[in-house]
């Protein structure tokens, strides 16, 4: 049997350290075993490993690691043709062709293949089976995982996450994959500060943030439970709030639920804008006014329309039958103390009411009271100017209506005592009218007056219920005429 001796000397900075180690049997050493650097303190093992180097505490094991190094220094390359093209320094490589050829400086590359093609990428870190194996200029990378990142080229300060994370991206930058197969073969290849999380997430644009995949991949997000329903879920013992801020106008807005029911609330002075379709539709205002189709709201509520003949308001019941709408006012302070109503009906018609209760409507041939002799047509201090009609007007007259008839006591002595006069309203002074003064009237005839019972509102004169007077006079005037001509 053989046996050879192994000599390995250390040199120190004082003092010489010599240990004699023994080698029987087959041992045999083939190719480079450079432990003696004195003055470089380079380790080199293994077949060309480090046969080119010049730098400085580099340590080198297996065939042709390194063998190109020339001047990096602070490398540890472990594996066959391990940085085998470096002159980089402060790089950790492991594996079979890890950082073939890196000349970057500061990477960690773990695993075979990993940042193979790294060249001038520097403070890279590739863990996993080709990880970062296209990377030429990337810095600052996170790869971890099975062909992690193993697309990228030139793309800096990316984290990917979980086997073939990010394997689509080239030249993006600032992203964040994390996931088996996050954004794998995705979208357009040179993404900036996008986010996908979980297994198959996918993510197609810049500045956005995605949370699991697609179809089946879809999952629902929790925040404060572990069982969320719905894509977005958000519990609180208390509160359960989204709060959305934009600085640079410091305004805000919340939606949730806490205590008080279902909220949505600003806390800031501004309007709470609603759009349809990029356009605005509805404005409510920090002080409570709704306004449809118009901003500054005057009113609680106020409704625009786009167009003369757009509907304003239309409500309907659940049959689309009868519809209409309530608007409930107050009166000294008790709420709901006075209404108004309009509905329209199945069969056509159109009534309107106060007081929870309907007084007149219109049908497709009249305009009428609900109930006869129950409304008026205006008061007496609050008249109509002029009526037009096209038949004349129609008084009720029926004998079924009427009860204690008796003869009339006025007639041509009454009319005697009228005073008839020409007058201008004073609010329309440009026109001349005929006619009677009430006051005057009301000691002749008062039963043609409409007195209210408060002094200070105005009298009102019904010249109808004069005709019967003047057909009376008329009367006795006839019989004077003929009484004349029996004595002739």
């Amino acid at each position: 049997m053989t046996q050879w001796i192994l000599i390995i000397t250390i040199y120190l900075p004082h003092f010489l350290l010599a240990q004699h180690a023994d080698i029987e049997g087959d041992t045999k050493i083939t190719g480079r075993l450079d432990i003696l650097t004195p003055t470089k303190t380079n380790v080199f093992i293994g077949l060309n490993a480090g046969v080119s180097n010049e730098g400085i505490r580099n340590t080198l094991l297996g065939s042709h690691a390194g063998n190109l190094n020339q001047n990096g220094s602070h490398n540890s390359f472990f594996g066959f043709e391990v940085g085998r093209n470096s002159s980089g320094s402060f790089n950790s490589l492991f594996g079979y062709e890890a950082g073939y050829y890196t000349e970057g400086s500061r990477n960690s590359m773990f695993g075979a293949g990993a940042g193979y093609e790294n060249r001038e990428g520097a403070r890279n870190s590739f863990f996993g089976y080709e990880a970062g194996y296209y990377n030429v200029a990337g810095q600052d990378n996170s790869f971890f995982g099975y062909l992690a990142g193993i697309r990228n080229t030139s793309g800096s300060l990316n984290t990917f996450v979980g086997y073939s994370s990010g394997d689509n991206n080239g030249a993006g930058t600032n992203n964040t994959f994390i996931g088996a197969q996050s954004n794998k073969e995705f979208g357009v290849d040179s993404l900036d500060r996008a986010i996908a999380i979980g297994y198959n997430a996918r993510v197609g644009c810049h500045n956005c943030a995605v949370i699991g995949g697609t179809d089946i991949d879809a999952v629902n997000v929790g925040i404060g439970t572990s069982s969320p329903e719905e894509r977005l879920s958000i519990e609180g013992e208390r509160t359960a709030f989204i709060k959305m801020k934009a600085l640079d106008h410091d305004s805000e807005i919340l939606f949730g639920a806490n205590f008080f029911g279902a909220q949505l609330k600003t806390i800031s002075n501004h309007d709470i804008d609603f759009f349809t379709h990029d356009t605005k539709r509805m404005t409510l205002t920090h002080s409570g006014e709704l306004g449809i189709g118009i901003d500054d709201a005057d009113g609680k509520l106020h409704v625009v329309g786009s167009s003369a003949d757009n509907t304003l308001l239309r409500l309907t019941d659940a049959g689309h039958i009868n519809g209409g709408f309530t608007l409930t006012g107050t009166a000294t302070g008790i709420p709901g103390l006075k209404h108004f109503r309009i509905m329209n009906r199945e069969d056509g018609d159109l009534q309107f009411g106060t007081n929870a209760k309907f007084k007149a409507k219109l049908t497709t041939e009249s305009f009428e009271p609900e109930a006869t002799n129950d409304i008026d047509l205006g008061t007496s201090d609050r008249r109509w100017k002029t009526l037009f009609v096209s038949n004349g007007v129609n008084n009720s007259s029926d004998l079924r209506l009427k009860t204690d008839i008796q003869p009339l006591k006025y007639g041509l002595a009454t009319l005697q005592n009228l005073n008839p006069v020409s007058y201008r309203w004073i609010s329309n002074t440009s026109e001349e009218k005929l006619g009677l003064i009430a006051q005057e009237v009301l000691k002749v005839i008062p039963e043609v007056v409409n007195q209210p019972s408060d002094p200070d509102l105005m009298m009102g004169l019904d010249y109808t219920e004069l005709i019967p007077v003047l057909i009376k006079a008329i009367l006795e005037l006839k019989e004077e005429v003929d009484s004349l001509k029996n004595t002739d």
